[in-house]
């Protein structure tokens, strides 16, 4: 089965992966745009987690942790984001279960704080607290996770 076209795709797939960590639908997104025909999908794939090119678990673990790091994003954010990439919820959950908790009450604290300088200056008390809830909540942090720290 291995024919010269196949072993280009292939190898353009592993440069892509090699790259950046690539989840499994983002790679199908880049095979359709290589225009490979669909019969050949299933091994490419098969090929590339057969050579650790593309791993979903370590996939969710570099999508959380930049999330965390550099976005200051909450949970609820980051999974709905590992959702619309059609990773399965037991790797979501599985990785989860691993994040590093000390950061994560950091950059809640940090974002209150920044955020809550900003809003009294241009509202007031209430207004400021009521957009302090909707900016947490935007940003993926569930309110039992802040609602302790708002006082």
């Amino acid at each position: 089965m291995p024919n010269e076209e196949y072993q280009k795709w292939l190898e353009k797939l592993e440069n892509y992966c090699a790259y950046q960590e690539r989840c499994i639908s983002e790679v199908k997104t880049k095979m359709y745009s290589l225009k490979i025909p669909t019969l050949h999908y299933p091994s490419i794939l098969e090929s590339l987690i057969e050579n650790k090119f593309l791993d979903e678990e370590r996939y969710v673990r570099a999508f959380m942790r930049s999330k965390v790091s550099f976005k200051k994003d909450g949970l609820e954010k980051i999974r709905f984001g590992l959702m619309k990439k059609g990773i399965k919820d037991a790797v979501i959950k599985l990785v989860f279960e691993e994040l590093d908790n000390e950061t994560y009450s950091s950059n809640l604290n940090s974002l209150i704080e920044k955020k809550w300088i900003s809003l009294l200056l241009k509202n007031e008390k209430q207004e400021a607290k009521a957009k302090l809830i909707r900016y947490l909540l935007a940003k993926g942090y569930k309110y039992d996770e802040f609602k302790g720290l708002l006082k």
